[in-house]
């Protein structure tokens, strides 16, 4: 695994995981998680409410990456146990 920063206090890690077949292609599997500052006077609905306004979901982290990531780290595990090359 390796760490990068280009800036300080945003870091980044790469992991890599080498197959048995040298020749088979590769796969990158990316995700990302921030943070949106919770100031309630920023917003124009409750960042916890989860309040669902014109049939769509309103409140931090109603939309994102984190299942993204989340399946990536997951992803990162199951090669070795489906024994894929």
């Amino acid at each position: 695994m390796e760490r990068y920063e280009p800036a300080d206090g945003r870091g980044s890690l790469v992991a890599r995981i080498p197959g048995s077949d040298p020749d088979a292609p590769s796969i990158c599997l990316m995700g990302h998680a921030d943070v949106v500052p919770v100031n309630p006077d920023s917003w124009n609905h409750d960042p916890f409410g989860g309040e669902i306004i014109d049939g769509e979901v309103w409140g931090r982290g109603a939309i994102g990456l984190c299942p993204s990531s989340t399946r990536c780290g997951t992803g990162c595990s199951m090669p070795r146990a489906w024994k894929t090359r």
